[in-house]
């Protein structure tokens, strides 16, 4: 969960209050979190359970393990989207999709691969 809530801050909170967000939009701040939070809570158990299988035999220390830990999540959870995107002709949003949407799966592998202890 700690993995999901550091980038949903740094990606929708931090640049809604620096653009000014004011009390009327709190009530949507707060819908925002919850499902935020739900859908990487769901997300999070499924990855962490492939990656509890697979995590001795990825190579590296924390940050590098995490590295490639966010890059197998991010061709996972943008290869879908990002095809159907440009399937329906949407190209341009396609690659914002592609350009925007790992960093946050990065940040994720490196704070999982900080969090996990593997089972002894």
């Amino acid at each position: 969960m700690i993995a999901g809530i550091v980038p949903f801050f740094l990606m929708h909170i931090i640049p809604m209050i620096e653009a000014g967000a004011r009390a009327k939009d709190i009530p949507f701040l707060i819908s925002q979190a919850i499902v935020h939070l739900g859908w990487n809570g769901i997300w999070g158990v499924i990855f962490g359970l492939f990656i509890s299988i697979i995590f001795d035999r990825i190579p590296g220390r924390v940050i590098t393990k995490g590295l490639l830990i966010g890059l197998i999540y991010a061709l996972f959870s943008t290869f879908q989207p990002v095809c159907s995107l440009w399937a329906y002709g949407n190209v341009t949003s396609a690659l914002i999709f592609l350009l925007g949407g790992p960093q946050d799966k990065f940040i994720f592998g490196i704070l999982f691969t900080y969090l996990y202890k593997p089972p002894k």
